[in-house]
């Protein structure tokens, strides 16, 4: 998901995303366990959209600290 499309996004929706994301790392762990996996950089994928996503949890912080 692209930075832009994840700044539309308030602190919660972002919080969701990072969960939903950890779960498919997960799903996909497990499958690379057995061999199974479609996609070989789909991890990496989700590991920066995480980052993206921790990352405009920060700045967000950061900006109401501010005010």
């Amino acid at each position: 998901m692209k930075a832009s499309e994840l700044r539309l996004k308030n602190v919660a929706e972002l919080k969701k995303q990072i969960h939903a994301n950890y779960k498919d790392m997960y799903e996909l762990r497990s499958k690379s366990a057995m061999g199974q996996v479609p996609n070989a950089r789909l991890m990496r994928t989700l590991k920066k959209d995480v980052a993206r996503c921790l990352t405009l949890i920060t700045e967000a912080e950061r900006a109401g600290a501010a005010k």
